[in-house]
């Protein structure tokens, strides 16, 4: 929260400032979370509610909003489907204005799949990280319980894994 503080006042913003966010009813769990934290930060929020398609549309029309997004088992398809290719919640992926990251894209597209992908793909999530691409709250674990004799594999990403990973142990 200090260094949020010290960003804020840095960007000229001292004491906060008001921005009106949209809000649709799939997000309003987090609603309360928001308000806190943007209230401690002098933020001053107004919602704007909208039914989830319209959300959809709108949101990255603001200058910011909430979206809840999973990460694929398959790093691969995380990184196009958040980060190189437009979706609703990015709609402008600007990749190529960021000479490091475009070059870290680049060498995990052209690497084979294996440790040094990975390790390229490490890199490439600090580098992200480092540059606030997202702002991550948290990533949330699932817990599973199943009866003696069956075994259930959480999958990244999946809230629900598919029968095939749930099997007889």
């Amino acid at each position: 929260m200090a260094k949020a503080k010290q960003l804020l006042g840095d960007a000229g913003y001292p004491n906060g400032f008001s921005v009106k966010m949209p809000m649709s009813p799939i997000f309003q769990a987090w609603q309360p979370a928001a308000n806190q934290t943007f209230g401690e930060l002098g933020i001053k929020v107004e919602w704007q509610d909208m039914a989830m398609p319209d959300y959809q549309k709108n949101a990255p029309t603001y200058p910011m909003f909430l979206a809840v997004i999973a990460m694929d088992a398959n790093d691969m398809a995380t990184l196009t489907d958040q980060v190189t290719s437009a979706q609703w919640y990015n709609p402008n992926p600007s990749v190529d204005k960021f000479p490091e990251v475009q070059q870290l894209v680049d060498q995990v597209q052209q690497a084979e799949p294996g440790p040094a992908q990975t390790a390229l793909l490490k890199r490439l999530n600090t580098k992200l990280v480092d540059l606030a691409w997202w702002d991550v709250w948290y990533q949330a674990n699932n817990t599973y319980f199943s009866v003696k004799g069956i075994t259930v594999t959480p999958i990244t990403g999946m809230m629900f894994p598919t029968l095939r990973f749930i099997q007889r142990g």
